[in-house]
């Protein structure tokens, strides 16, 4: 279950660096340098609209830090203006970009169902394109050409399954993404935020109070 403190985090995974590639579908990806990438599929990939985590809402959200807000989406060249801590902004869209895929690779046969689908048979050396996380462990990814979704089976640090439970496939590439959020200020102002951030507090549908900041360690 993931709750308001880690939607923010729930992409973590997802920036870590690039491991080496250690098995691969012939055919099925292209390889840039030590990059592994789905041939079918177009990078950077875009989700949208998309708000990554259970509960996670547009809405008021709540600046917990001073934080830079940039006139176009993915891009922190140009820097438009600032949101104050504890400033209340409103939450317009939301988009999370794909540049590296997470790389699994199936380790035995495992069935998996999807978030509203019906469920996959993932066969032992088959490779999985991880995109973008859902919710309540269910991610968006690439597979024999399409995008499908899928609950984990795979180890995440954001997931602790039973002792005895045995993961059904190896991370052989870390991903790389960022969830952007289109904001407005209380002056009308508006901008783009990269929101895997601690300086943000973010809006829950499953939790009735406001989003609150963490207090400042003394």
């Amino acid at each position: 279950m993931v709750g308001r403190g880690t939607i923010l985090g729930v992409l973590g995974v997802l920036m870590a660096a690039c491991g080496t590639p250690q098995r691969q579908d012939s055919g099925s990806e292209s390889v840039e340098g030590r990059v592994i990438r789905p041939a079918g599929l177009a990078f950077p990939y875009v989700k949208r609209p998309a708000c990554p985590g259970e509960g996670c809402a547009y809405g008021t959200w709540l600046a917990c830090d001073t934080v830079s807000v940039y006139a176009r989406e993915a891009d922190t060249t140009e820097r438009a203006f600032y949101l104050a801590r504890e400033e209340p902004f409103q939450v317009l869209a939301g988009a999370v970009h794909v540049t590296r895929p997470e790389v699994v690779v199936v380790t035995r046969p495992t069935h998996q169902i999807g978030f509203q689908e019906s469920g996959v048979l993932f066969q032992q050396g088959d490779t999985l394109f991880v995109l973008d996380y859902i919710a309540e462990g269910f991610f968006d990814a690439w597979y024999r050409d399409s995008i499908i979704e899928t609950e984990i089976f795979w180890p995440w640090e954001h997931w602790y399954p039973a002792k005895d439970y045995e993961y059904g496939g190896d991370v052989v590439q870390q991903g790389v993404a960022s969830f952007w959020i289109q904001v407005r200020n209380g002056s009308g102002q508006e901008g783009w935020v990269p929101a895997d951030r601690a300086s943000l507090a973010s809006a829950n549908s499953l939790d009735p109070d406001p989003p609150r900041c963490p207090a400042r360690a003394e």
